[in-house]
């Protein structure tokens, strides 16, 4: 693509806290980060979406939940039938479902300042390759580079662990416990049934972790590596796949998360001595369904009931019960054959640019999502989405994925290449030279 000359980037102004029934939320600009598909992530058969990532019965009513099906009262019933008649006129638009969600994901207009309050809005951030992961909070907030995300993660702010479906996932430090004490119920059965897919010796885990746990006590940081020529000491010889089982093991039973980051690789370390807990911190499983499910149809409403199942990794029993805690601060509306949860007092921000965007593989725009035919035609869909869950940096114009990205370095300088999938005019590429800039500036600027 021909590179034009600079622009300036103006930036968003703050949105306005209105009812829905005045504005429609309205395209500004904003992109975010890239990933890669870690050893564990997608060998769940209930939580995988299909080809085309969606439900089998994404027609089918929302188990009671719904317009004319769940309890309201009065006030609420009248400000979801004020908001789908000013935003989605009873036959959902898609660019108005699609502006919600950008302005609600933070890639629109917002007062967020730093990395950790990003990632404490977004509740969990899914986080496959961690260099392309850091744009995915960056390009969430205006002026920040790698280097202070880089420091967010250094200092224990921002940790990094597989939780939920579950993958890799960038949580708020305040999070991590009541989090993965809510996930790991639906974890430990998938991560036996893989260690038994991988033929593994439960008994050699059983005793490698404790190992690790004392490598790593008084405040130890370890790349991968060195936690396997600590267990090699021990005599337990590993190969790469049962090594990643035992650290998997000692993340699920809450011992270890990411640490310190060592040049660009990133290392282990004990969760508590990382985050200590707190006393306010221990919470009960409904305490913690709720806020989960209050976190997720803030920051990513308008969703369904099985976009929360999906991105929570939870059972429907527990989605549905997770839903019916928060209804009422909640309004849900019918739009292209499925019911969609969004709050009922939804702030807008005011008319803005296009929204030209440079999104990863993984980012929460896309992935968060059990159904995505909203964003991406079926024709396309193969070509950022692969059947075994890998995703491709997306270039996305007002919430539509238009092409792909990558990020090269020549000379020590970044540079970032994009390819569309159909042909598009000079003009709509030139919305992209901000981002691109932007994006270049974010890795460009990393501290030596």
């Amino acid at each position: 693509m021909s590179r034009s000359a600079p622009r300036s980037r103006t930036s968003p102004r703050s949105p306005t806290a209105r009812s829905a029934r005045f504005a429609i939320p309205t395209r500004t600009r904003r992109p975010s980060a890239a990933s890669v598909a870690s050893c564990w992530s997608w060998f769940s058969p209930r939580s995988r979406p299909s080809a085309h990532g969606r439900g089998s019965i994404t027609s089918r009513r929302t188990h009671g939940f719904g317009t004319g099906c769940c309890r309201r009262n009065n006030q609420t019933r009248r400000t979801a039938r004020i908001f789908s008649r000013a935003v989605f006129n009873f036959q959902v638009k898609t660019p108005d479902l699609l502006n919600i969600r950008l302005y609600n994901q933070l890639l629109s207009g917002h007062e967020l300042k730093q990395p950790r309050e990003v990632v404490s809005r977004m509740g969990a951030m899914q986080s496959q390759s961690l260099d392309l992961a850091k744009w995915a909070i960056g390009t969430r907030l205006e002026s920040k580079t790698v280097a202070d995300v880089e420091k967010a993660l250094n200092t224990g702010k921002i940790i990094r662990t597989h939780i939920l479906r579950p993958t890799w996932h960038f949580v708020e430090a305040d999070d991590i416990h009541w989090m993965r004490e809510l996930s790991n119920p639906q974890i430990k059965p998938i991560y036996l049934s893989y260690c038994r897919m991988c033929g593994a010796d439960e008994a050699v885990i059983a005793r490698a972790v404790p190992i690790v746990e004392k490598s790593l006590s008084n405040g130890g940081h370890l790349e991968k590596q060195e936690i396997g020529e600590a267990l090699k000491a021990r005599r337990i010889k590993t190969d790469a796949t049962l090594l990643n089982l035992i650290i998997q093991r000692a993340e699920m039973e809450g011992i270890l998360c990411n640490g310190k980051i060592q040049g660009n690789k990133q290392t282990y370390t004990l969760l508590n001595e990382w985050v200590p807990r707190k006393r306010n911190q221990t919470i009960s499983r409904e305490a913690a369904l709720e806020r989960l499910a209050r976190r997720y149809f803030t920051s990513h409403g308008p969703a369904t009931l099985l976009d929360f199942e999906w991105w929570s990794g939870l059972s429907r029993t527990d989605s549905r019960r997770a839903v019916e805690m928060i209804k009422n601060d909640f309004a849900c509306e019918k739009a292209n054959g499925r019911e969609f949860w969004m709050r009922n007092d939804i702030k807008t921000p005011p008319k803005g640019s296009a929204s030209a965007l440079l999104l990863p593989p993984f980012d929460e725009f896309v992935v968060s999502y059990k159904d995505r035919s909203e964003m991406i035609h079926d024709a396309h869909y193969g070509k950022v989405m692969t059947r075994n869950g890998l995703f491709s940096p997306t270039v996305m114009l007002n919430g539509e994925i238009v092409g792909s990205w990558k990020k090269t370095s020549r000379k020590g300088a970044v540079q970032i290449e994009l390819s569309f999938f159909e042909k598009t005019s000079k003009r709509k590429q030139e919305l992209f030279e901000p981002e691109m800039r932007r994006l270049e500036k974010f890795y460009s600027d990393r501290d030596e």
